[in-house]
């Protein structure tokens, strides 16, 4: 904690990151109150621009050396906001506000969906504390599972191209600019039935260990591959068009992942991050992962 630290005397450069974090928070409360009003394309949308302005915070806290403690609890609150209930909530209230689907009347469905839902809450929640809990030890070039932006992004790109090839313009507001990669295709109805499936599958991933290689630019040609995917996907969200690609590169970090945590030598010489270490860290005791701790 810096003393007397006011406005003028270097106190803005904490607004800047800060506010950052306010916009991603801003974002995902929006989605929010959408998908209380049932609409989806909007909701789903809001939570897309909240992943984009969630790298610009911790670069802008760097790069104004306005780096904290506060700025880490907020974007985490941010971020479970955004990318936890945001999403949660996009999927449930549009299912079950559905009258074509099960879900639309209480019963085993309903609270099938119930438990999928709150399920990818917990392990947003989960998945933030353990990176909170590590951060200090975290100078790898790996996550330990799937990130909340990626997670987040995974299950919005995916409901969205639902919508946009449901068939019915009513779900899927999208404007002149925003073609159909597959044409005239539709997706039947029956399939967002299973939805929720994908929305267990991906808070799973965020719990378990998946190391997840850290996308850098690097050089040659996948610096210019990440490079070019990263511009297509602001391109993308800021004019709300083709929610396709933006799931294919989502699927494109979880296929990557699997591949590397499994068949990767690098990976297997990554330590762990215990699951029931990381519960008992003490605020006072930070450990480095698969370090004893004093009690063992």
């Amino acid at each position: 904690m810096t003393e007397g630290l006011t406005f003028r005397q270097g106190g803005w450069r904490y607004l800047v990151p800060n506010g950052l974090t306010a916009t991603n928070l801003t974002f995902g409360t929006l989605s929010c109150f959408y998908s209380v009003y049932g609409n989806a394309y909007l909701a789903g949308w809001f939570i897309l621009l909240a992943v984009c302005f969630d790298r610009f915070d911790g670069a802008a806290a760097r790069a104004l050396r306005a780096t904290g403690r506060f700025g880490v609890e907020f974007d985490s609150l941010a971020d479970l906001v955004s990318f936890g209930m945001a999403p949660a909530m996009m999927v449930f209230a549009s299912l079950v506000q559905d009258p074509r689907l099960p879900y639309f009347v209480p019963g085993v469905s309903r609270t099938l969906l119930f438990a999928a839902c709150g399920l990818y809450v917990l392990a947003t929640a989960f998945r933030l504390a353990r990176f909170n809990v590590y951060a200090a030890a975290s100078g790898t070039d790996v996550y330990f599972g799937l990130p909340s932006p990626a997670g987040a992004s995974t299950v919005v790109a995916g409901y969205l191209v639902l919508l946009k090839y449901s068939g019915n313009p009513t779900e899927y507001t999208g404007w002149v600019a925003d073609l159909h990669f597959f044409g005239n295709a539709t997706i039947p109805l029956g399939v967002r039935v299973y939805y929720p499936i994908v929305v267990a599958i991906i808070a799973l991933l965020m719990i378990f260990g998946l190391k997840v290689p850290k996308f850098k630019p690097g050089k040659g040609p996948a610096a210019v591959y990440v490079i070019l995917n990263m511009l297509m996907i602001y391109i993308c969200v800021l004019l709300r068009i083709f929610p396709e690609f933006l799931f294919f590169i989502a699927l494109q970090v979880i296929i990557v992942s699997t591949t590397y945590h499994y068949f990767w030598e690098s990976a297997r010489e990554v330590s762990k991050q215990p699951l029931f270490e990381a519960m008992s860290v003490q605020l006072e005791d930070p450990v480095e992962p698969g370090e004893a701790r004093p009690n063992d």
